[in-house]
């Protein structure tokens, strides 16, 4: 019997089971992908190679001799056993103030299906009982109605359209369990910014990693033994010796010095680096997949231009200001994660073909985005069969997934 928990260097958990096993949190997902991001997902997990030969072992699957082999082809193996189901991978939500509602006095609150708790976290859900208790909670964190059943509705929790009764339905989701409610810290309100003055980088400065820094946290026994994992203990409990052993990753965040370096003018190596750390700490920790990551900065070893600019600054965006928005959306008329905050831009300045699209203008929420600037590309994805060179060279502003769900119910786009 397999069943672990494991995260990832940005946070997200994982809970990894055999075909037959089911998953200990009523809010796991299975994941599904293509064969690449499967790949990539593998690949950024703190589990070593010969660790994942054992697992595949117990759940009973005929391996090739990969013994001394590139550490891509025990990837590989595995992500086909999790494409064909041998493996069970399933995602977690991330309780994180990214994922919550925001609350008073620094608090937010993130909500998942129940009844099984988060097997992610050590954070006890709030013992809500009845209707009362639920909504009690709900006014002392100052969460109004409509921003509590919005969210539900954003994360695809609960669906208010049609209901005679939403608000009492909602509320009773959380009395009986079906869905959890958990207290999460919010960080501070950022001080207003101001001019950054660029430092020139030392021989004392050390170089920024094209990769993620990660860090491990490991015990004693894991030090001693790196790459060792106990198998007569896979499938014990999550606090047990082979847990400890597949250590979590936290990821790191930028440094200060390369918050303001991205943001600063310059096309130097250093500048780029600290981009490229920026652009992926904001995509991560928002749940993008790999191949999303790559479509948005690019990948050279997979041939992906991707469409930001890392020879121009990059940073991340607080808003509103603006409240509203534009963007060249398709005759569907739902928004994407790209929009133009200037709303004044031709579509070939923001990297687009302008065919079968109209200029539409949205209200925007409260939230935050990836600010950089369009790079000279081809548009073969609005029309394949007629594709489109574009000068780019516009200010552009990546969302994440529940901002832009908040925007489609914000101004009411296919209701």
């Amino acid at each position: 019997m397999i069943n672990l928990v494991i995260k990832d260097y940005t946070g997200q958990a994982y809970e990894l089971a055999g075909r037959a096993t089911l998953p200990r949190a009523s809010s796991a997902k299975p994941y599904s992908s293509d064969s690449y991001s499967t790949f990539r997902v593998v690949a950024r997990l703190p589990v070593a190679p010969d660790q994942w030969m054992q697992i595949l072992n117990r759940v009973h699957q005929r391996l090739p001799d990969l013994h001394g082999t590139h550490p891509g082809e025990v990837y590989q193996v595995v992500a086909q056993a999790i494409m064909r189901g041998d493996l069970m991978l399933y995602q977690l939500p991330t309780l994180n103030a990214s994922h919550a509602l925001a609350g008073k006095k620094g608090v937010g609150l993130s909500i998942i299906k129940g009844p099984k708790p988060n097997s992610a976290t050590d954070l006890i859900p709030e013992p809500i009982k009845t209707t009362d208790s639920a909504r009690q909670l709900l006014d002392d964190l100052g969460i109004s109605s409509d921003m509590f059943l919005a969210h539900l509705a954003n994360e695809n929790l609960f669906n208010a359209a049609q209901k005679n009764n939403a608000l009492s339905e909602a509320l009773q989701l959380l009395a009986s369990g079906e869905l959890l409610a958990y207290k999460i810290p919010l960080p501070p309100k950022a001080p207003p910014s101001k001019a950054v003055e660029y430092v020139a980088a030392t021989t004392a400065d050390r170089t920024v990693p094209l990769a993620p820094e990660v860090n491990r946290a490991v015990d004693k026994s894991v030090s001693e033994n790196p790459g060792k994992i106990d198998v007569t203990a896979l499938g014990t409990h999550k606090n047990s010796q082979s847990e400890s052993d597949l250590s979590v990753f936290v990821y790191e965040e930028p440094t200060t010095r390369e918050v303001a370096l991205a943001k600063s003018e310059g096309s130097s190596s250093f500048h780029i680096q600290a981009r490229e750390k920026l652009c992926r700490f904001f995509l991560e920790s928002n749940g993008f997949s790999e191949s999303q990551i790559a479509n948005a900065i690019g990948d050279e070893v997979a041939g992906i231009d991707g469409g930001v600019d890392l020879t121009k600054p990059v940073e991340i965006m607080i808003f509103p200001p603006p409240d509203e928005m534009t963007q060249y959306v398709n005759s569907h008329g739902f928004p994407g994660n790209w929009f133009d905050p200037m709303s004044n831009q031709t579509p070939d300045a923001l990297g687009l073909s302008a065919e079968g699209r109209t200029l539409t203008s949205f209200k925007v929420p409260c939230g935050k985005g990836l600010l950089s600037y369009s790079k000279p590309i081809v548009d073969n994805w609005t029309n394949p069969n007629n594709p489109v060179s574009t000068v780019g060279g516009g200010k552009q502003l990546f969302v994440n997934d529940t901002t832009k769900k908040t925007i489609i119910s914000l101004n009411k786009i296919g209701i």
